[in-house]
């Protein structure tokens, strides 16, 4: 006698039949998967054009943050904080050549998008520096030199200009005038304007070999001889000025030229001028003029 099993009394159980009646049967199960695959579908779309809009982004700003990052220190630090520039510099230049070579060490599809980042990155690198130095070169160094020197009030004209090589601001005594009769403009590209400045007692009567050792200058403010207007060269208030006695010590004077200058101005007027001579921009604000390094 054989046994065989009996299946015509056979139920499903009833929490699968109820889930399958929950979704509509076999053609209320397929749209379910259609839409649930519509949706990712879709999230994953989104997904995509945020990274691309992310790589975008990234492809213009760090390069710029590169820049700056760069840029500041040189600029503003090279003197005073000498090893920052330089540290930041390092850094910068690490991170592009990674961003450079990262497809070399990781496989990635867009391998392009990685080397053009990293040459952004080292060319911004290295346009910070440049432009740094420059800033610092031109105006920055000049201002924080200016802060570091010595200000002299109440200096006779006829004192020796070599013990104020190093000045800042010189405020002469009030009985110190400019002699514009004398004046000067040599043009060298520009017209660079100097005239004597003097004592009273001198400036009344000016003998022949006078040592000049201070002199008024400035930049197209004066016409051939005997017109200069330079600074507020005719207030009796004003006095003095910002000195310049380093070779490029401003960006636009140039004190080779004003040597020059003032060579052929004592030449013609019978006058020496000394080695040592400074030069002053007359200014009833100087320090105003050291100011406008900073900005």
């Amino acid at each position: 006698m054989s046994f065989r099993p009996q299946f015509t009394d056979f139920q499903a159980p009833p929490n699968l039949e109820a889930g399958f009646l929950n979704y509509g049967g076999a053609g209320g199960l397929g749209r379910k998967i259609e839409a649930r695959n519509r949706f990712f579908e879709g999230h994953l779309k989104h997904l995509n054009e945020s990274t691309k809009k992310a790589d975008v982004a990234a492809l213009v700003f760090m390069p710029w943050v590169c820049f700056v990052a760069v840029m500041c220190p040189f600029a503003l630090f090279f003197w005073t904080v000498n090893f920052l520039p330089w540290n930041v510099l390092a850094a910068s230049t690490v991170f592009g050549l990674l961003m450079f070579f990262w497809p070399n060490v990781h496989r990635v599809q867009n391998s392009l998008y990685f080397r053009v980042l990293g040459a952004s990155c080292l060319v911004s690198t290295l346009m910070g520096m440049s432009l740094g130095l420059y800033d610092h070169i031109k105006y920055t160094s000049f201002y924080r030199a200016y802060g570091i020197s010595p200000s002299f009030n109440d200096i006779l004209p006829t004192a020796v200009p070599g013990a104020y090589q190093d000045a800042s601001v010189i405020q002469f005594s009030k009985d110190a005038k400019i002699d514009v009769t004398m004046s000067l403009g040599y043009t060298n590209g520009e017209v660079y304007c100097v005239a004597p400045i003097f004592d009273g007692a001198t400036y009344a009567t000016v003998n022949a070999g006078t040592s000049v050792g201070f002199w008024a200058v400035g930049v197209d403010c004066c016409s051939g001889r005997g017109h200069f207007q330079c600074g507020p060269v005719w207030n009796e208030n004003v006095h003095g000025g910002l000195a310049i006695t380093r070779q490029g010590q401003t960006p636009l004077l140039d004190l080779a030229t004003f040597r020059v200058a003032a060579q052929a101005a004592a030449l013609s007027s019978n006058l020496v001028v000394p080695l040592d001579a400074v030069f002053v921009k007359w200014s009833s604000q100087p320090t105003e003029l050291i100011d406008e390094f900073w900005q």
